[in-house]
This record gives structure tokens, sequence and C-alpha cells, in this order.
């Protein structure tokens, strides 16, 4: 067997083996029927990396009237 032949049917058992497992992703249908959320306007958002609104000094959760998440208002 020459190089050329080695090579032409190492390229086609790569390509059988590649297109045998692939999988087809589902088609996008009926879009113009699909219920939408429409997100324009003002966003309020917090970005928390550390917790910090969530947990209190000893790393327990805060009460539910604490957390800054849920819009807690202060006291004074």
């Amino acid at each position: 067997m020459t190089n050329f032949q080695r090579s032409f049917l190492l390229a086609l058992c790569v390509l059988l083996a590649v297109s045998g497992t692939a999988q087809m992703a589902p088609l996008i249908q009926n879009i113009g029927s699909r219920q939408i959320t429409n997100l324009d306007g003002r966003w309020q958002a917090i970005v928390d990396p550390y917790d910090v609104g969530y947990f209190d000094y000893r790393a327990q959760p805060l009460k539910s009237n604490g957390a800054f998440y849920k819009n807690h208002k202060p006291q004074k």
C-alpha cells in the first residue's frame, strides 16, 4: 500500500467516524406563536459576586428582612 492510499484510507475512516457520532440540532419551529416577554425598560440589578447581601458576618443566611436583594428599606 502506498502512502497516498494509507492517507486516503485514514481520512475516510476519520470522516466516517465523525459523521456517525454527530447529531443534528433540533430545528426551531413555529416562532410566530411563541409566548414572549418584553425586556424593554429600566432594569435594576445588583452584582454581588461574594454573596455579601445574602450572608451575615457568621456566614449564615440573613433573615428575610435584612437581605438587600429583597428591597429592604432602612429602619432609620
